[in-house]
Parts: structure tokens; C-alpha cells; sequence
């Protein structure tokens, strides 16, 4: 005999010479059971991980959007003030205008009055 034990349909594993026997007394029917029961329990586990780590990346995306959007309306507060002051401007660029206008007419106004 070559060593090996076998049943109807599988071989079974070596015999080890010095280890305590084990004989399996389950019905094949349990053992094909358990093993789905354990699949089904580790695609559930798989799932889980999955469905948290969703969470926490759409966790993130919103608080990013959230921090974002605060930026983008600091931002714009930031504009509109400086809009307002640059209005304020307005009026200096408004006189410098003027004042290049008045300077470029002088010499015509002073020789047109007889001042020298």
C-alpha cells in the first residue's frame, strides 16, 4: 500500500506517521454547508469594507466640497470689497483725466489771454 487512505471520491491526505489519528465523522453534505456559510460570510465582510470605505471617500468629497465652497464665498466677499474700494478710485482717475486735459490746454489758454 502506497501510504494514502482514499474514499469514493477524493483522495485523502497522507497518513503522518507519529500524530495522533482524526477521522472526519461529518457528512460531506455539512462540509459543503459550512463551506458556503463561509464564503457567504466573507463576500458579507468583503461588502462591509467595500460599503465603509465608500462612506469615508463620500465623507471626504463632501467635506471637501463643504471647505470649497467656503473658500469660493470668501473669496467673493473678498472681491465685492475690493470692488468698493476700487469705486472709491474711480473718482482720482476721473481728476487725473482732468488734470492732464487742463495741462494740455494751457499753453493755448495762456497765449490766447496775453499772459507770458
Amino acid at each position: 500500500m502506497g501510504g494514502k487512505v482514499t474514499t469514493k471520491n477524493k483522495p485523502a491526505k497522507a497518513l503522518e506517521v507519529g500524530r495522533t489519528p482524526r477521522v472526519n465523522l461529518m457528512p460531506p453534505e455539512e462540509v459543503e454547508e459550512r463551506g458556503r456559510k463561509a464564503l457567504r460570510m466573507r463576500w458579507a465582510k468583503v461588502f462591509v469594507a467595500l460599503a465603509l470605505v465608500f462612506a469615508v471617500v463620500a465623507f471626504l468629497g463632501l467635506n471637501w466640497t463643504i471647505q470649497a465652497d467656503g473658500q469660493r464665498v470668501a473669496a467673493e466677499q473678498e472681491l465685492v470689497q475690493l470692488k468698493a474700494q476700487l469705486a472709491g478710485y474711480a473718482e482720482v482717475s476721473q481728476v487725473q483725466a482732468d488734470v492732464a486735459n487742463l495741462e494740455k490746454r494751457r499753453p493755448a489758454a495762456m497765449t490766447s489771454s496775453g499772459i507770458r
